[in-house]
């Protein structure tokens, strides 16, 4: 049952920076929080209430804004990058060392990217995609070692970054629950006594 929370909580949010929600999907995205925020603890519930209520606001007004934020958010030079590279390597550049680091991981495992079909490696809906199928078919100690080597190093500063920017609207509450889930996972990683992979 904890696998299977963790895993929706992990596609739940690669999806939401995959690409700009559509109506359907926000509505999908809609039962899908209400469901995990009556049967999640208390560390995220607080943050999948208001995710919840952006989505319904966002659902309410003109669907546009949303395109617009993500597009400000993601896609212009004075947003943030959603790349691990960008953030790790010191360079702001894509297709760094973390991006090498990342890929390289993912081959070991024996799953492959095809990046010029939509993201490279070291974007944030891969690397989240990547961890729920590592917690759904692998031991602990992997997933410990993805989340301890990649997620944890960037991520926080990523959510601090768009929770930062004034644009940010809907992913403001995105970023809330993903902060709040990755330091849950983090703390599991920790309790669990594995602390370095």
């Amino acid at each position: 049952m904890i696998s299977d929370i963790r895993i929706l909580n992990y596609q739940l949010l690669s999806s939401l920076f995959y690409d700009v929600p559509n109506e359907l999907q926000l509505k999908d995205y809609l039962l899908i929080t209400k469901r995990l925020s009556e049967i999640c603890d208390k560390d995220t519930r607080n943050e999948l209430h208001f995710l919840n209520n952006r989505i319904e606001s966002v659902l309410d007004k003109d669907l546009n804004q949303i395109a617009v934020e993500y597009s400000k958010l993601f896609l212009l030079p004075n947003g943030v990058v959603p790349y691990a590279s960008c953030y790790l390597d010191g360079k702001k550049l894509l297709k760094q060392e973390s991006w090498e680091q990342v890929k390289d991981f993912y081959m070991k495992l024996g799953w492959k990217i095809d990046e010029d079909e939509n993201y490279l490696a070291d974007h944030i809906s891969v690397e989240l995609a990547f961890m729920a199928k590592l917690v759904e078919e692998c031991d602990k100690k992997v997933q410990n070692q993805f989340f301890n080597s990649f997620l944890i190093t960037w991520l926080p500063s990523l959510f601090q970054d768009i929770k930062n920017k004034e644009i940010s609207y809907f992913y403001y509450a995105v970023a809330c629950f993903g902060d709040a889930f990755i330091k849950k996972e983090q703390n599991r990683i920790w309790d669990g006594g594995v602390k370095n992979g």
